[in-house]
């Protein structure tokens, strides 16, 4: 599994607000062979902060913890399992459908325009390589959410490190 950030669109009326419920959930994909057709998630190794800084810039305080970009990646109300000190993270499906309408109106260049060079940096790897990681990542995250949205699905995440 390793250090990486997993999300599940689940239907509304099947989510549970239960640590233990969404352990299972997360669990369960883990251990699934063949995903459903009806299966709407993703994972996000390791970059996933670093999408969120794409996303959101440098200054996140400064774009306020309501705002669509904001809502991506670690965006969500915490939910706690007994024994798991990080909690799992779950989005409403408005809050999902808000994130979905920030994905297909911001266009994955635009954000690279702004922070590619300093993201690139920091990685110590060619820019094209890493703005090539990042709009895989960009491009996946849009399609799962305008899909999870489409579905007026709510958004389940785990983050393991």
């Amino acid at each position: 599994m390793g250090y990486h950030l997993h999300l599940i669109a689940v239907p509304e009326a099947e989510l549970r607000e239960d640590g233990v419920w969404l352990a299972e959930l997360f669990d369960a994909s883990w251990d699934s062979e063949e995903k459903s057709p009806d299966a709407v998630e993703m994972v996000i190794q390791k970059d996933f902060f670093t999408l969120d800084h794409l996303v959101c810039g440098a200054e996140k305080h400064d774009i306020g913890p309501w705002l669509p970009a904001s809502l991506l990646i670690f965006g969500g109300r915490p939910v706690y399992h007994p024994t798991y000190p990080d909690p799992y993270v779950l989005l409403t499906p408005e809050e999902v459908r808000v994130g979905a309408e920030f994905l297909k109106a911001t266009a994955f260049e635009d954000l690279w325009a702004v922070s590619g060079a300093e993201l690139s940096g920091s990685w110590g790897w060619p820019e094209e390589k890493v703005a090539e990681v990042l709009a895989q990542y960009y491009g996946d995250l849009r399609d799962t959410y305008v899909r999870a949205a489409a579905e007026g699905r709510a958004m389940a995440k785990n983050f393991a490190f």
